[in-house]
């Protein structure tokens, strides 16, 4: 860490260089960080309000600088169980509950932040949609795209409970993760906001009967 000279009798102001501008500034323009032997992140606010704003327009990630770049670091090689993370992406740190779970790393969570990750998945989709259609379907509901294919021509593309011929989804008891039929939106939100309980269910029915007999 570098000085600057301050006003006439005041202590030298601190400075530092961001790892990713590169410029050197007051150590006032960090946040603070107790897991840091400065005291402070190595990316100035500056550079995390940008990268926070170009996540949330859309907007695609600058590269990291290279260790050709003054003052630039590359993240630690060694992940230690703390409170907060290095994200190998942007290279900002992090408290670890913004890094998506991931059981088999040391930490639990993934090397990657999760609005990197949100972006990371954004991106692929649009280039690979039939794989993350694949992987939904694996890690959700246990099926393959055959699988689903042979359930819609079953009910012949239409909803197990309406019979409407429309966009199909899959339903599954969410306790259990059995997966029972395919359901429009509709009815598939209907069974969910009545907790999947057919008593729920019945009493609705009972409630909409009896308004109906007093309007006949």
């Amino acid at each position: 860490m570098k000085t600057k000279p301050g006003p006439p009798g005041k202590p030298l102001e601190p400075t530092r260089a961001c790892h990713r501008c590169g410029i050197e500034k007051p150590i006032e323009e960090y946040i603070r960080s107790v897991q840091r032997a400065s005291g402070y992140q190595g990316t100035c606010k500056a550079c995390i309000y940008e990268r926070r704003k170009q996540l949330a327009d859309g907007k695609p990630l600058p590269s990291r600088l290279s260790k050709s770049v003054p003052g630039s670091t590359n993240r630690p090689t060694r992940r230690q169980m703390t409170s907060t993370l290095v994200c190998s992406k942007c290279s900002i740190e992090q408290p670890i509950e913004d890094f998506p779970l991931d059981r088999s790393t040391f930490s639990g969570r993934k090397a990657i932040c999760k609005m990197c990750y949100a972006e990371y998945r954004r991106l692929r989709h649009e280039r690979e949609p039939d794989y993350m259609m694949k992987h939904f379907l694996r890690s959700h509901y246990g099926l393959t795209v055959e699988q689903l294919e042979e359930m819609k021509r079953d009910q012949k593309g239409r909803c197990a409970i309406c019979r409407k011929e429309t966009r199909l989804v899959v339903d599954h008891n969410h306790t259990t993760g059995q997966v029972r039929n395919l359901l429009c939106t509709g009815c598939n939100t209907l069974i969910g906001l009545a907790y999947e309980s057919r008593d729920h269910l019945l009493a609705a029915i009972a409630y909409l009967e009896k308004w109906n007999n007093q309007q006949e």
